[in-house]
């Protein structure tokens, strides 16, 4: 796993400010809840390459001073006026901008693959009734939970999605109402 997924992971919303304009001030803040006194004077490169360099440390506190990080950034973000849903809009626009530009079949093939495959393998545990080990259990778990993640990313990607259930997955709130 690079030290960009790391930071995807561990604080979503600060890897999305590092891939556009805030980049710099996100990787400032980043680094000064990391440890470095200086973070203030240094450029937004040498930010990042600090950034990179102590997620690339492997200490745990690390993460735990990501979040942290992630917290301060939001919070600054809202003192400035600038909506979170504002920079996850840019995010997708850019994927979006990229397939117009780029063109290509990639993408749907992928996609029309994996709900294909995961509505097969749907299909064939239905039919089969298959008699499984516990191993083989936890691996077919496996597989259809990645496929059907991937799944939703396909469809948040061509249909969007609601900032309203970002919220609420946010919250670890059920959609359904009892």
């Amino acid at each position: 796993m690079s030290w960009f997924d790391t930071i995807k992971n561990v604080a979503p919303m600060l890897a999305t400010a590092l891939g556009g304009p805030m980049a710099g001030m996100a990787a400032t803040m980043a680094v000064k809840a990391l440890g470095d006194d200086d973070a203030e004077e240094i450029s937004g490169k040498d930010a990042v390459a600090r950034l990179q360099k102590h997620v690339m440390s492997g200490n745990p506190e690390v993460m735990l001073n990501l979040k942290k990080a992630e917290n301060d950034f939001t919070l600054k973000l809202e003192e400035l006026g600038i909506e979170r849903e504002a920079l996850y809009l840019k995010d997708r626009d850019s994927a979006r901008k990229r397939e117009a530009t780029v063109g290509g079949h990639t993408p749907a093939i992928l996609a029309y693959l994996t709900v294909v495959g995961l509505f097969g393998i749907f299909g064939y545990l239905l039919m089969t009734e298959m008699q499984v080990s516990a191993e083989g259990a936890t691996l077919t778990g496996l597989i259809i939970g990645h496929v059907s993640a991937k799944a939703e990313q396909i469809y948040g990607y061509y249909f969007g999605s609601s900032a309203g259930q970002d919220r609420t997955n946010e919250k670890g709130e059920s959609h359904v109402k009892g």
